[in-house]
């Protein structure tokens, strides 16, 4: 077990990090209000009629240029693969340096 003389307590203020405080929550308004369309919540729910967290979890998600984050990592990800097979693919070796680690 770490000895206590060995701790070291690191505070936000010496890590020369902006403190962000947290949003209260005052009831619903525009920070904690959901935004959502009737037609919206419906198309969240299963043959049941239960919605579905992933449903819940893929609306929140971003939207690139109006397409679902999903789709948009898909079509980068297939941009890739074509690029690797049109150029050809070629073997390397990362060297690494000591890395340096945060803080946190």
């Amino acid at each position: 077990m770490t000895k206590p003389h060995h701790w070291k307590k690191i505070s936000a203020a010496n890590l020369g990090r902006p403190i962000i405080e947290p949003v209260p929550y005052n009831g619903v308004n525009e920070f904690f209000g959901v935004k959502m369309t009737d037609a919206e919540m419906e198309r969240m729910k299963d043959e049941n009629g239960d919605i579905r967290y992933n449903k819940i979890f893929e609306w929140m998600l971003l939207m690139f240029a109006g397409e679902m984050f999903w789709d948009f990592l898909a079509a980068r990800m297939r941009s890739y693969m074509t690029h690797i097979m049109v150029q050809g693919w070629k073997r390397g070796v990362v060297r690494t340096q000591t890395m340096a680690t945060s803080s946190w």
